[in-house]
Order: structure tokens, then C-alpha cells, then sequence
């Protein structure tokens, strides 16, 4: 029945299952396909976490090097999206600290090369060379609050 609910209905397979673990009618569940979604919640939160830091490079690089007539119509919005993207990441990290050590230098590099690319792509220029990105938590800036200037250390 269990497996039957996962393919037809997820929804009710989810309480099903939470009901059986609370009730520790662990042999009645469906362990298999329960680690299974417990592993996407976690590679999902790590998705949302390079996501967000990607979106906060992209409009920090609007702020320094797209057009200034451009710049001056769009400033207030890209900032804003940029703290934003600062506080749900600040509340991700909140309530998932482990992910913290996700932010290395690769991931913020490849964050970085995405956001260069995109912001290229969005103005036919040549991308931004990259700039040095530390990680190990350390997010080059991206996490400190200041007045709209692009900040990598």
C-alpha cells in the first residue's frame, strides 16, 4: 500500500508514513523511499543556498558594472533584491547551520561564473573576470550589509 500511495498520491504517502514513524510502526513503513525524500529535502536546501548566493552576485555585479543609465533606473531594485536573497539566506542558514560548510570556494566560484555569465548574457559584453571568493562559510562580502557597492572581502 505504501509504495502504491508514493507513485499515486505523495501527499497522503507523507502522512501516512509520519503517522506510522510516530506510532513506531517502522516495519509498516516505506524506509526506503522516506531516506530517499529525506536526501532531496537536504540536496534541495543546498539548491536554494547556491541559488540565492548566485542571484546576489548577479545583481552585485549589475550594481558595478552594468550601464550607468541603466544602473540609475534599476539601483533600488537590484539592492533589494540583493538584501532579500541576504535575509532568506541568513534564515536558511538559521535553521540549517550544516550548510554552512557548503559555501567553499568551488561553490562560490561556480556561483560567480553563473552569475558572470548570466549578467554577460543579459548585456552582450564580455563576463566580469572573476574575483577571489574564500570559502568555508566565508561568503567574500556577500552576507555583509552595505551601501550597494560590490564587496569581495
Amino acid at each position: 500500500m505504501a509504495l502504491d500511495l508514493y507513485e499515486t498520491d505523495f501527499a497522503e504517502w507523507a502522512f501516512h508514513n509520519a503517522d506510522l514513524l510516530r506510532s513506531g510502526k517502522l516495519t509498516e513503513a516505506d524506509i526506503a523511499n522516506i531516506a530517499e525524500e529525506i536526501d532531496s529535502l537536504g540536496r534541495s536546501q543546498a539548491h536554494e543556498l547556491e541559488s540565492r548566493i548566485t542571484q546576489i552576485m548577479e545583481h552585485l555585479l549589475k550594481l558595478r558594472f552594468a550601464p550607468e543609465e541603466i544602473r540609475e533606473r534599476k539601483r533600488r531594485a537590484w539592492r533589494a533584491s540583493v538584501e532579500r536573497q541576504r535575509g532568506e539566506i541568513e534564515m536558511l542558514l538559521k535553521s540549517s547551520p550544516s550548510l554552512k560548510r557548503r559555501i567553499t570556494a568551488d561553490l562560490l566560484r561556480n556561483c560567480y561564473s553563473h552569475a558572470a555569465r548570466t549578467f554577460a548574457l543579459g548585456f552582450e559584453v564580455a563576463p566580469p573576470r572573476a574575483v577571489s571568493v574564500h570559502g568555508n562559510g566565508n561568503t567574500g562580502g556577500l552576507m555583509r550589509r552595505h551601501s550597494g557597492q560590490f564587496q569581495t572581502s
